[in-house]
């Protein structure tokens, strides 16, 4: 996934290729009658795509609706969601894990044109399923980068929300970063994004980089990035014993 090709026509292909034969296996299927047609989902998702589209040639949000990037944003990301679940009760699971990853592309295209994101759970699944299907530190170090443009996008609401949470999205997101951030054997990208850990969630700090230790035991890791994940673990892990 390169930055430069996450644009609404490249969604929008990407969409009719996981959604061609939904409708078709829904009406093959025995949870026709429990469950809503997907047709009208993908419509309303067309529809969207050109209205995303439209924004992106014109720089204006179009007079004929009165919503705002805001609202074009969440109402792509439940889209998405409705259909992933949808996809996966008919047994589609490349589907259904398709349609959600697609939520990533569809929250930078919100985030890139300065909207505010809210519904962060099914981003926080599609960045964790890329971080775990590749090993590239190359393309951890794109994927932070994206990270980072979903982070800086978040509304500030969402971090009201309790930290200590353990499925709280926020919080996943902000471990999830500096996860993803040790794959990149890259100190100078892994030390700021550290620090956001412990500046956030405190308590969840020293755990963090004690698995990170164990990590680095188990996995062969460039020595630069053995020494930060150690200074930090000492730190912490100093600052429980003492407390």
């Amino acid at each position: 996934m390169k930055p430069d090709l996450i644009d609404i026509a490249n969604f929008y292909e990407n969409f009719c290729e996981l959604t061609e034969d939904l409708h078709e296996i829904w009406e093959n299927s025995s949870t026709i009658s429990s469950t809503s047609s997907p047709q009208h989902l993908i419509n309303a998702m067309s529809q969207l795509a050109g209205i995303l589209r439209n924004i992106e040639e014109s720089g204006e949000i179009p007079e004929s609706t009165n919503n705002d990037i805001n609202t074009l944003g969440e109402y792509g990301l439940q889209l998405l969601t409705e259909l992933s679940e949808l996809a996966g009760n008919l047994q589609q699971k490349k589907a259904s894990r398709g349609l959600e990853n697609l939520s990533l592309p569809m929250a930078l295209w919100t985030a890139r044109h300065g909207g505010e994101i809210t519904n962060l759970a099914p981003i926080v699944n599609a960045l964790a399923y890329f971080a775990n299907h590749s090993s590239e530190p190359k393309f951890m170090v794109q994927l932070l980068s994206l990270s980072s443009e979903i982070y800086d996008s978040i509304n500030p609401k969402i971090t009201e929300i309790d930290p200590k949470d353990p499925m709280n999205p926020w919080r996943l997101l902000v471990l999830n970063r500096a996860i993803i951030a040790t794959r990149t054997f890259d100190p100078d990208l892994m030390a700021p994004i550290f620090d956001n850990v412990v500046e956030h969630l405190p308590e969840t700090a020293a755990s963090f980089f004690e698995e990170g230790i164990e990590q680095m035991n188990n996995v062969e890791y460039p020595e630069p990035v053995k020494e930060l994940m150690t200074q930090y673990f000492q730190t912490f892990n100093s600052k429980r014993v003492l407390h």
